[in-house]
C-alpha cells in the first residue's frame, strides 16, 4: 500500500480522480496537488448505503435480499484561488459525460471506485464573502455495489 502522507499518527485521505475516457488517454488528478492552496478537499464524508429489499413470503414471513453497500462520498473543498475552479470545473464536466468515467481513490492510488455524480458542486461564499473564496461539495456514490463494508483501516 502506497505511502500515505501524514498517516502515521491516524489516517489521512489523499485524494485521487481519474478520468477515464472511452476514446483517449486517462488523467489522473492528485487533488493536493491540484488545489494546493487548501491541499486537497477540507472535509470528505465517507457513508455506506445498504441496499436491499424486503418481501412477504406467502407465508407472510418477512425476507430481506441484501444487495450490498454502495459508497457515497462528499468533498467539500475551499477555493481560495480563483484558477483552481477549473479543476472544479473539469470534474463536472467529466461527470457529465457520458463517453468518461471518473474513478475515485481516497488512499492514494491502492483502490478506485468509479463514481457518479449525485448533486453537481455549487459556490458557496467564505464568511459570506465571495472575493475571500468559495466553497464547493461535490456529491458522488459508487457506480457499484460491495458485498461488505469495508474498515477505514483497509480500504475505503
Amino acid at each position: 500500500m502506497p505511502e500515505i502522507p501524514g498517516s502515521s499518527t491516524g489516517y489521512a485521505w489523499h485524494h485521487l480522480m481519474k478520468l477515464v475516457p472511452e476514446d483517449g488517454s486517462e488523467r489522473v488528478l492528485d487533488m493536493m496537488q491540484e488545489l494546493p492552496s487548501v491541499r486537497g478537499p477540507n472535509r470528505t464524508v465517507v457513508r455506506y448505503q445498504h441496499e436491499q429489499d424486503t418481501r412477504t413470503d406467502i407465508n407472510k414471513v418477512r425476507r430481506q435480499n441484501h444487495f450490498g453497500f454502495r459508497v457515497r462520498v462528499s468533498l467539500i473543498m475551499d477555493i481560495l484561488n480563483i484558477n483552481h475552479h477549473r479543476v472544479i470545473v473539469l470534474l463536472m464536466n467529466s461527470f457529465a459525460d457520458d463517453t468518461t468515467a471518473v474513478f475515485l481513490s481516497l488512499d492514494g492510488g491502492f483502490l478506485y471506485r468509479e463514481m457518479v455524480m449525485l448533486a453537481p458542486a455549487s459556490p458557496k461564499p467564505i464568511r459570506n464573502v465571495i472575493a475571500v473564496g468559495a466553497t464547493f461539495e461535490l456529491k458522488m456514490e459508487s457506480a457499484e455495489l460491495s458485498d461488505l463494508m469495508n474498515p477505514i483501516a483497509d480500504t475505503w
